[in-house]
């Protein structure tokens, strides 16, 4: 105020000060929105996950032939046709696609992991397989249901955009649609199996996740490695996983009470996943699962779980990964923790030995104890041989 008084521009410098102040007192206070957790549409739409492939294999199984006579009618034949001029890199050529509609009908639709396997038989061929990977926005649609595909509206007409394969067979139709075109259509011999490259399908065997146990890979990249452990998680189902079993995506060197969470969690998240795929995403899935509130990192503001805990976003396993930080947090763990119980049972094992009892101080020469007090008296024995060359060599230099 004196300065203002002053000098001829102090009045106008205090102005500018206390605009200033009261703009960052403003800011301060002002509260930070929240953001309502919203699920994902079009623009938002993942990439398939175990989930998603596993509906899309049940609205492939009406093309399976249910007549085992050798004379199958036409209506039960495969037929094939190849709507797009611009297919995915991966692709059967025009020639094997139309040896597949003349001869082949489907025997089978199976699912491992992400990826699904048509198995073709024929009287006159050997038998094939026809794989289909659905990469990134791969989708399997049919008259009655077209899923939502990435960049484009829902409730398109059959068959969608981007369609790149039409089966047909027994009156039903389906539709292989790629907007991104980053999918498989493999055509192969039954010898060429690529079911053998996966681990085990994580919906047929959720107990068996040994390979999760002491490992010093974080537990997200370990479950997103189609080849590791098992086959069909991604990055949706692998968040949800670890955030109902609290834990973080980077942590390591699980323990066996840790791996029998994660197999609870893991079985619940898909099985509830598969139900209340068919009723649409909004209303299917539980209303408390992060999977709600992951897709709102763009929207800005405080996004908060169902109990009211801030959401955050971090990169594990070359992923973008939603999680609570007050439930999840990063353990530092050097090697496997074993059980309390384990622990104490080998300290009570160590002191055996040490004192000379229990079956593992036995040795040749007598008990583990006795071997010690050898080992002590020669240690002396050196010491004193040290010691008396070190007086000699002293005594030489000294003369």
């Amino acid at each position: 105020a004196s300065y203002a008084l002053s000098s001829p521009g102090g009045f106008l410098f205090m102005m500018i000060s206390v605009l200033i102040l009261r703009s960052l007192h403003q800011n301060f206070h002002r509260p930070v929105p929240t953001v309502t957790p919203t699920t994902p549409h079009a623009s938002t739409c993942t990439m398939p996950e175990l989930v998603e492939v596993e509906r899309f294999r049940r609205m492939l199984l009406p093309l399976v032939c249910t007549s085992r006579s050798k004379k199958k009618g036409a209506g039960q034949k495969l037929v094939i046709e190849t709507p797009s001029p611009t297919p995915p890199k991966s692709f059967p050529t025009v020639c094997e696609l139309n040896e597949i509609s003349k001869y082949y009908t489907v025997k089978d639709v199976l699912r491992k992991g992400k990826l699904l396997r048509v198995d073709l038989e024929s009287d006159k061929r050997e038998g094939r397989y026809l794989f289909l990977h659905m990469g990134m926005t791969g989708r399997i649609s049919s008259p009655g249901d077209v899923p939502k595909l990435e960049s484009l509206r829902g409730g398109d007409s059959f068959p969608p955009p981007h369609t790149h394969l039409i089966l047909k067979s027994n009156g039903h139709v389906v539709a292989f649609s790629d907007p991104r075109r980053f999918g498989k259509v493999v055509l192969c011999s039954t010898s060429e199996n690529e079911f053998d490259d996966l681990a085990p399908d994580a919906l047929d065997s959720p107990g068996t996740l040994e390979g999760i146990v002491g490992k010093r890979k974080g537990i997200k990249a370990l479950l997103l490695d189609q080849k590791a452990v098992v086959s069909g998680v991604g990055n949706w189902i692998a968040d949800e996983i670890l955030y109902q079993s609290q834990m973080h995506p980077d942590q390591s060197m699980l323990s066996s009470k840790e791996r029998d969470v994660i197999c609870d969690k893991l079985r619940m998240v898909l099985n509830v996943g598969i139900d209340c795929i068919a009723d649409g995403w909004e209303d299917g899935l539980p209303a408390d699962w992060i999977f709600h509130r992951r897709w709102s990192k763009s929207k800005g503001g405080v996004i908060k779980d169902a109990k009211g805990r801030r959401v955050t976003w971090i990169e594990s396993g070359g992923r973008t990964s939603a999680i609570v930080p007050s439930i999840q947090k990063l353990k530092s763990r050097k090697r496997e923790i074993k059980p309390k119980k384990e622990m104490n049972d080998a300290k009570k094992r160590k002191r055996r030995d040490v004192l000379g009892g229990g079956k593992t101080a036995k040795m040749k020469g007598g008990t583990k104890a006795g071997s010690t007090e050898e080992a002590i008296k020669k240690k002396s024995r050196v010491s004193s041989n040290v010691r008396a060359a070190g007086t000699r060599r002293s005594q030489r230099l000294s003369k």
